[in-house]
């Protein structure tokens, strides 16, 4: 009976440390929105879903296209805005994640609300949709 309760403490505890190695989603939402907001396409491409990696490879060609002084001022410009993580919902499944949170643009008096949702692919949060 020792022996049973000492191997299953065990297993609990690789399990717990298992666990505490990979990102929580909370971890991945703000990297994601650093490297989104500084239009850093190979940091935060490999972060997305399918669908969103699709949709947003097509803005980087875009953004691509523009002439180096564009593309810079374009960075400048995102540099100077500013976000935070308001709350972040687990669904009943826990496969889901909805992350809201504020952008705060400079000389604007608030934040504008700002939307995510991340969901578990392959044992990896993944961010599936994004609304601005």
């Amino acid at each position: 009976m020792k022996h049973i309760f000492t191997l299953t403490a065990l297993l609990f505890f690789v399990a717990s440390c298992n666990n505490a190695s990979e990102p929580k989603p909370e971890q991945i939402a703000q990297t994601f929105l650093t490297a989104y907001f500084q239009l850093d396409y190979d940091q935060f491409l490999p972060m997305c879903g399918a669908k969103l990696r699709a949709d947003l490879e097509q803005s980087a060609q875009t953004v691509r296209k523009l002439s180096l002084e564009a593309q810079k001022q374009l960075r400048d410009e995102l540099s100077d805005y500013r976000f935070r993580i308001e709350d972040t919902e687990l669904n009943a499944t826990k496969d889901t994640v909805f992350v809201n949170y504020l952008v705060y643009i400079p000389d604007a008096t608030q934040g504008l609300p700002g939307h995510l949702t991340m969901a578990l692919e392959e044992k990896q949060w993944k961010v599936v949709k994004l609304v601005k």
